[in-house]
Formats: C-alpha cells, structure tokens, sequence
C-alpha cells in the first residue's frame, strides 16, 4: 500500500516514514503542499496524510484542488488545530479523517487501516463488467473507459528511457508517412482527375459536331464506325442530349438503359459543369454538362467518364499505405530502439560506474568517451563534482587527523605530567611546577578549542556578513596597542603606516579577527629584535591591508597550503616556543572571505614575508598620508 506524508517537519516525517515502512507500507515524503501536490498529479497512492500548516499552499487549499480535480484517494489530515471549527472546516474540504497532535502512532496506524478497509468495501459494492460499472448501493449504471489516464501516465513513466524514445521515434516517423502519403495521395487524386476532365472535354468537342437532325426532326449521331456504335470505344461514346426545356433528345450509352436502376435526372443549370456520380453500384462515372449548338438548335450536352480504373490505382495507393504503414512504424521502432540503445550505452556506463563508487573509492571516474557531445559534458561535469568531493573527503580525513593530533597531545601531557605528580608528589615546588605544566597544556587546549570553535561557526553560517563603515587606520592602531605587551616581550617594534580616514563597508568583527591573526603570527614568527609593520593604503577599487614580518620567509610551494587548517611547514609538526595550533591563517582567510576580500602571500627565503588582504571599496574616503 502506497502513502504520501505531505509534512513540512523533518523530524517527524522521518519517524512516521520509519513506522509505516516498518508496517510493511510503501511510504514517500513530501515538505510542501506544492511538492505533494505535485506528487499527487503524477503517481497514484492509497491513502495521503496530509499536514495543514504548510509552507506556501497549506493542507486545505491542497486538499480543496484534489478534491476538485474529481480525486477519491482517501485523506487523513494531520494537524494540531484542535477547535471544532478546524475539524468542520477539514471534513467540509474532503478529509475523510482528522487526527491531532500529539498523537500516538497506533491510533494513526489503525485510522490508516480504516480508511483502506473503507476503500475496500467500496470496490466491493461496485462490479465491473467491460465497460459498465454497477454500484450495487445507490444502484447506478455507469459507462466508460476503465483504463483512466492517470494508469496510463503511470505505465508510461515506468519504462525505460530507450523504449520511450523508442516509440516516439516510431509515432513520429508514422505521422511524418501518414502526412506525406495523404499529400500525395491528394495530388495523385487531382492529377487524375484532372486528366479526366481534360478527356471529358474532347470527348465534347468530339460529340458536338457528331450530332445532327434527321429528316423527321430527330436529333442523331451521323457519325458510325467501321462497325456499327461499337467502333468507338466505351467511354468516348458515353454522351446524352438535352434541349433547353430539360428534354431528352438522344441518349447514347454502351450499357442498355434497362440495366440501368436509377435514370439521371435532367441537367439543372445551362452552363458547364463537372460533377461524380454513382450510375450504379460501383460504377462511378464523371459527368460533364455544357450549353452546345445542333444545326442552330441550343442544347446541352452531358459527357460521360468511367472513372473506375482512376479509383482502383486510388484505392491501391491506399491499400499499399495501410499495408506500409505498420511496417514502417516497426521498423522504426526497431530502429529507433537500437539507436537510442547504442546512443544511451555510454549512459548505462557511467550509471553502473557511479554505483561502484563509494566514499572509499571517490577517486574512481566516470567513463567519458566522448567530451564534446552532451553525455559528454554531463560525463564531465560529474567527475569534476567527483573530485570536489574527493577533494573535500581528503581535507576532512586530514583535518580529523590533525584534530584528533592537536587534542591528545595536550591531554596526554596532562595526563603524564598528573601522574607523575601523584607517584612522585611529596616536593611542593615539583607539585608548583606540574600545576603550571597542566595549565599551560589546558591554557593550550582550550585555544584550540576556541579556534576549532571559530571556523565551525564560520563554515556553519550561510548569512552574508554584517557590514558597517570601519576606520581601518583606527583598527589597526587598536590591534597594535592590544599586541606592544607580546611583541615587547622579544624586543619587536610594531609599526603603524597608513592613510588618514581610510574607511570601507565590511564586517568589523570578521576584519579584526583576521588581522589579530595576522599579527600574532607574524609575531610568533619573527625573530627578536625584529621589525613588524602593519599599513593600510587605498587601491583604484579598494583597500589593500598589510603585515610584514621579518621571519624566515614562506617556500613558494606552501602558499595556498599555509592556509589550510593545522598546517605547518614543519613535516614532523614540531612546536617550538610559542607555537600555535596551525589554525590562524585559516580562520584569517575565511574571515576575509566572508567580507568579499581575498588574502595572498608574498615572501622571500629569510627575508620575512607580506599577507596582504585585498578588500573590495564600497564606501571610502581619503585624505593626505600619514606615518605613525
């Protein structure tokens, strides 16, 4: 049994998901009335649970459109609106059931089952009989098509791709040869036609002059052939002749008049004509009717054409159409079948390769015959999304490598250095200088907390950053104040160079996060007795922010990877004094991302190096240069 949960909450969609397919229903999820809705219009379900507080089109309104699309699909509508009023107004819309959170899941279960037994019995009143359907109840009779559109909207969906292209190609190619064939059959029809009437017309010219009057006023043919009438052949001596006054003057036919069942009326209008008529069943025989002139007397004479040979070819070109037509379309679909299995292999190729590739193997590819046709491309834009994934599986192992590193080295000093104290803890200064070990390692591990912390928030939040017009000289003199304790400790001068009043719109908080790293990195970094400046200068588009140290200098190798997370130049990730945790220049360019900048490196081998933040200007203003 199928069901549609239509429930925008997660949570819970889940749980009844998890609970129906463990009752052994076959249930499918839907978070807004649009997508149920939608879902509804091309599959068929049992029973539909639907949810009335909606995102977008609510339950009622959905369940007021399937009602009025003429759909008997039982629903169960969900909801904690508990008044009476909600309840009437939810039956009154076409729920056959309400149920209210909280509620317990047998209680749904059994109010499932209900409304199936409930459908059951409905069949079972009604008894179909080809196409007559007898409600047994209300004792109605109802004709029609049983197969609905909706079965077979839903056959059609279930098959493959290449046996529907398959088919189509077979109705299109028997549409395209049914269209040329009435075309040509319609010019064929007309030049026939055409020719008859020009014979028609001789045949006229023929007879006029042929007729005469005889001695006793009779109108006659004068002309007689080497054997009598009959030498003339049938259907050129095929002619009657009528006076004005709708008299018969002379009929000359080579069929006995006896035969004849139905006699032709007289002609009804004085001017030339054609017309078809049927003399008798199967004889179909084109007539002509024009004014002529017997020896000075007005007449009309009527022509006749036997157009039997002219609808035999006809009707064969028909006959060999009908005949063809099938052949065609079978043939076509055979065609049709094997092209568009060959043209879709390379699909099924990288299907069955996209199944064998699981985050154990995401360096596996899909096969990519051909890059320049469109199952190329998609080919292509997969194994590029295939190595973004691989890409980012690879720094999330390394990073929970190096996470799980960075946490068990301190809490394993901590732990070392506890249990030596309590083996050896009768001395009072070693016990001091243990406690002091253990809060330098927790000072340590609650950093890196912090920091681990800090871009977790960064790559969680989607939200742009908050901007706000910053003084950036100003900012930078309050970072230098906040770090002239640290770099005095080894004899650093800070130094300050910038334009007055350099202003931008960006987000304070992430700007001075990145700078605070900088600068303690590059104190970290730098030797004693060193210099380390910072400067700010305007750009024709921006900002340009800088630290320069003075320490070893950057390979050019390690650029882009000094910025990722606990990198660090040293393979065997020792720590000298004062050394980090390796996630500073991290958090520093995901800072100054999320403001719409972009941090680079530049540095020379024992020559210090320069991070430069690059921010794009928004709103700035300038005025003349200033040194502090």
């Amino acid at each position: 049994m199928r069901v549609l949960l239509i429930e925008d909450d997660a949570k819970t969609a889940r749980a009844l998901a998890s609970g129906l397919r463990g009752e052994g229903f076959e249930p499918m999820t839907a978070k807004t009335g649009e997508e149920g809705f939608f879902l509804l219009s091309r599959e068929s379900f049992d029973v539909v649970i639907l949810d009335w507080m909606l995102p977008g089109r609510d339950g009622i309104e959905v369940l007021r459109t399937l009602r009025a699309g003429g759909s008997k699909t039982p629903v169960l509508l969900l909801t904690a609106r508990d008044a009476v009023e909600d309840r009437v107004l939810g039956l009154n819309a076409g729920a056959d059931d309400y149920l209210v959170k909280p509620f317990a899941f047998a209680e749904l279960l059994a109010r499932i089952r209900a409304l199936l037994r409930r459908v059951d019995s409905g069949n079972a009143l009604r008894q179909q009989i080809g196409d007559l359907t007898f409600n047994m109840q209300t004792r109605h009779v109802a004709r029609g098509i049983t197969c609905g559109g909706g079965r077979v909207k839903s056959w059609w969906l279930r098959r493959s791709v290449r046996l529907r292209l398959a088919l189509w190609y077979a109705a299109a190619t028997t549409l395209v040869l049914f269209a040329f064939a009435w075309f040509v059959y319609e010019v064929i029809e007309h030049r026939l036609a055409a020719e008859v009437d020009r014979q028609l017309r001789i045949d006229f010219d023929l007879v006029e002059p042929q007729v005469g009057v005889d001695t006793e006023g009779r109108v006659d043919w004068t002309v007689r052939g080497s054997h009598g009438d009959e030498g003339f052949s049938r259907l050129s001596a095929w002619f009657e002749v009528w006076s004005e006054n709708k008299e018969l003057l002379l009929r000359h036919w080579p069929v006995p008049e006896a035969n004849i069942k139905d006699v032709l009326p007289p002609p009804q209008k004085s001017t030339l004509s054609f017309a078809t008529i049927e003399l008798e069943r199967g004889l179909f025989l084109r007539v002509m009717e024009r004014p002529g002139r017997v020896q000075g007397r007005n007449v009309i004479i009527r022509v006749f054409r036997d157009e039997t040979e002219m609808r035999r070819t006809l009707r064969e070109i028909v006959e060999v159409s009908l005949l063809g037509f099938p052949l065609a379309g079978a043939l076509a679909a055979i065609g049709g079948y094997l092209v568009a299995t060959r043209s879709l292999a390379p699909l099924d190729a990288m299907a069955r390769q996209a199944h064998r590739i699981t985050s154990e193997s995401l360096s596996k590819r899909l096969p990519n015959l051909n890059p320049n046709d469109e199952l190329g491309r998609l080919a292509t834009v997969f194994n590029e999304t295939l190595a973004r994934l691989e890409a980012s599986f690879a720094e999330l192992q390394r990073f929970t490598a190096d996470a799980s590193h960075e946490l068990r080295s301190p809490l394993t000093a901590l732990r070392a250095v506890g249990e030596v104290a309590l083996r050896d803890g009768n001395d009072p200064a070693m016990l001091r200088e243990t406690i002091g070990s253990m809060l330098e390692e927790a000072e340590r591990l609650t950093d890196l907390v912090d920091a681990l912390l800090t871009l977790a928030r960064m790559d969680a939040t989607k939200a742009g950053a908050t901007r706000e017009e910053v003084n950036i000289a100003a900012l930078l003199e309050e970072i230098r104040e906040e770090f002239e304790v640290l770099a005095a400790e080894k004899d650093q001068t800070l130094a300050l160079t910038s334009d007055h009043d350099v202003a931008v719109q960006t987000d304070r908080t992430l700007l001075r996060l990145a700078l605070v790293n900088l600068v303690h990195n590059a104190i970290q970094h730098s030797p004693s007795n060193s210099k380390i400046s910072l400067a700010a200068f305007l750009r024709p588009n921006g900002v340009d922010i800088s630290v320069s140290d003075s320490g070893h200098g950057i390979a050019p190798e390690y650029y882009e990877k000094i910025f990722e997370p606990f990198f660090r130049v040293d393979k065997a990730r020792s720590r000298l004094e004062g050394g980090g945790v390796g996630l500073g220049l991290a958090i520093a360019k995901r800072a100054v991302e999320r403001n719409g900048g972009r941090i680079i490196v530049e540095s020379e081998s024992n020559r210090g190096s320069i991070f430069r933040i690059e921010l794009p200007s928004s709103s700035q203003s300038a005025s003349s240069p200033g040194t502090t």
